[in-house]
C-alpha cells in the first residue's frame, strides 16, 4: 500500500488512513468503506504496477513465439473482436474526451497506438493539472493520480493484447491476473459510489454513471480472459523454415496435446487433462488415446540443455 505521508501529500485534509473511520460509529456489522484517497492512490496503482513489472514475461513469450500471426493465417475471432471492443469502451467510459480519437485510431493505426496513447495521456494530465493549479480544485489531484495509473495500465494491456494476437499467443497469464486485479481493486470504488448514491449523499453522479458502465466492462474482460484463442494456422520450424501444419492437424487432431492451446485458467487448474482422465477411468487407455509430446517437452530439446549444465559438472568431478 501507499505510505501514509504519500496519501497526505496528494489528499488534502485526509488522515492518510485506508479505511473510513466513520464506520465504527454506525454498527459492528457495517463493512467499512475504503477511503477515496486509498481508492485512487493505492488500489488504482496496484494493477498498473503489476502489469509494468510482469510485462517483460509477455514480451519474452512474444519473442519466442513461433505460432502463426492471427491476422495473416486466420481470421480475427469473435473473442478477440469482443476484447478489443471492451478495451476501447473502457477508454471511452473512463475518458470521454478521448472517445473520438480512439474510435478512429484504434483499428487503423495499430502500430502507432503507443505513441498516440502517450500523447493522449499527456493531454489528459495537462487538463487535470490545469484544474488543480489554475482552478484550484484540490479534490482533482487524487483523481488525476488514479486516472493516470488506470490509463497507463489500459494502454499497456491494449498494446499487449494486439501484440499477442499478431504473434499467435493464445493466452496470457499476466493479462489474466491484470484483469483480475482490476476487478478486485475496482470493487471498493464501485461500492463507495453506489452507497453514496443510495443514501442520497451529495456526490458526482456523472462519475458514478461512467464507473457503473466501466466496471462491468472490466468484469467482462476478466471473463473473456478465461478463454483462449487458437489461430487456425499452426507453424512448426523445420530446418529454419516454417511449415503450415493446419492440414496435418486435421489428420492427427486427437494426438495434438491441448495444453498449449488452452487458457491460463485452464492450464493452472489442469482442466485440459480432465477429458483424458475421465476416459482412463472408464476404460484402459490405449496408445491411440495419448497425445503427442509438445515440442518443448521432446528429448531433442531437453537433452542439449541438460548436457550443457551436466557435462561441465561431470568433467570437474572426474
Amino acid at each position: 500500500m501507499t505510505l501514509e505521508p504519500v496519501r497526505n501529500l496528494f489528499c488534502s485534509g485526509s488522515s492518510g488512513k485506508i479505511l473510513d473511520s466513520n464506520w465504527i460509529n454506525i454498527s459492528l456489522q457495517t463493512i467499512p468503506h475504503v477511503t477515496e484517497c486509498a481508492q485512487h492512490l493505492d488500489l488504482s496503482w496496484i494493477p498498473a504496477i503489476f502489469l509494468l513489472i510482469f510485462c517483460p514475461l509477455v514480451l519474452y513469450d512474444l519473442y519466442r513465439s513461433e505460432n502463426a500471426p492471427t491476422r495473416r493465417y486466420s481470421p480475427i475471432t469473435y473473442r478477440i473482436v469482443r476484447e478489443k471492443l471492451m478495451v476501447a469502451l473502457l477508454f471511452v467510459m473512463k475518458y470521454t474526451h478521448l472517445s473520438i480519437l480512439h474510435a478512429f485510431i484504434y483499428d487503423f493505426v495499430r502500430k502507432m497506438i503507443c505513441v498516440v496513447l502517450v500523447i493522449d495521456l499527456t493531454l489528459s494530465l495537462a487538463y487535470n493539472i490545469f484544474n488543480y493549479f489554475i482552478l484550484n480544485r484540490q479534490s482533482s489531484l487524487k483523481y488525476m493520480v488514479g486516472d493516470c495509473a488506470q490509463y497507463i495500465g489500459l494502454c499497456l494491456a491494449l498494446t499487449l493484447l494486439i501484440a499477442c494476437r499478431n504473434r499467435g499467443i493464445v493466452t496470457s497469464g499476466v493479462l489474466f491476473n491484470y484483469w483480475l486485479l482490476m476487478v478486485l481493486c475496482g470493487f471498493p470504488e464501485l461500492r463507495f459510489l453506489l452507497d453514496h448514491y443510495w443514501n442520497a449523499v451529495s456526490h458526482d453522479h456523472i462519475r458514478l454513471y461512467l464507473y457503473a458502465i466501466y466496471y462491468p466492462l472490466v468484469c467482462m474482460e476478466l471473463f473473456l480472459s478465461c478463454f483462449s484463442d487458437t489461430p487456425s494456422g499452426l507453424l512448426e520450424r523445420n530446418n529454419g523454415n516454417f511449415q503450415n501444419l493446419t492440414n496435418q492437424k486435421k489428420c492427427f487432431k486427437k494426438q495434438v496435446c491441448p495444453e498449449l492451446f488452452t487458457s491460463f485458467l485452464n492450464q493452472i487448474t489442469f482442466n485440459w487433462f480432465t477429458g483424458l482422465a475421465i476416459q482412463g477411468y472408464k476404460r484402459p487407455l490405449e496408445r491411440e488415446d495419448l497425445w503427442n509430446l509438445n515440442e518443448r517437452d521432446k528429448a531433442n530439446n531437453l537433452i542439449p540443455d541438460f548436457n550443457h549444465f551436466f557435462r561441465p559438472q561431470l568433467d570437474s568431478e572426474f
